[in-house]
């Protein structure tokens, strides 16, 4: 066998902050690969191919800051409480084509695997104190397969994390 495989990773990356007190920070990614694998053994000279795409990207903000709560006769009791709100997307495709003799062309021949897919995920992150916090995320992904057709997965969940310090 020979294989051949050219990837970059990422093939262009943005990276992106705003100045101020609260940045938005975003990010956009795109990477691409090759992978070819030829099979030279006797009798079965196959070709295969393998091109795949992938685009992501992220956007966070963060704000920052507390409340006082006045209490009679005693100090004001300080409270934390910082927001970040983080969005990640992604899309991907891959398309594998298998080649049987070297008269066939690329071009002409059909995917035997043809996957698309986009997920979308957006998560907030409240801080009460620096002991505790809580994140709430939805989460949604679309898959299209030539061979399975479209399916679309969604989650929804969040978590709370209490630090005990002793």
């Amino acid at each position: 066998t020979k294989d051949y495989t050219r990837s970059f990773s990422p093939f262009i990356k943005i990276s992106t902050r705003t100045k101020g007190r609260q940045p938005v920070t975003m990010n956009i990614s795109y990477n691409n690969s090759l992978t070819i694998d030829n099979n030279l053994s006797a009798g079965a000279k196959t070709t295969t191919r393998s091109l795949k795409d992938n685009i992501t990207s992220t956007v966070q903000f963060t704000k920052k800051g507390g409340l006082n709560i006045p209490i009679f006769f005693f100090r004001d009791f300080y409270i934390d409480n910082d927001i970040t709100f983080n969005l990640q997307t992604s899309w991907s495709k891959r398309v594998d084509k298998k080649r049987q003799n070297e008269l066939q062309n690329f071009d002409d021949i059909l995917p035997f695997t043809d996957t698309e897919s986009l997920s979308f995920t957006p998560t907030i992150t409240y801080s009460f104190t620096k002991w505790v916090s809580g994140t709430v995320h939805y989460s949604y992904e679309q898959t299209y397969n030539r061979r399975t057709g479209l399916n679309k997965n969604t989650d929804v969940g969040f978590n709370v994390n209490i630090k005990i310090q002793g």
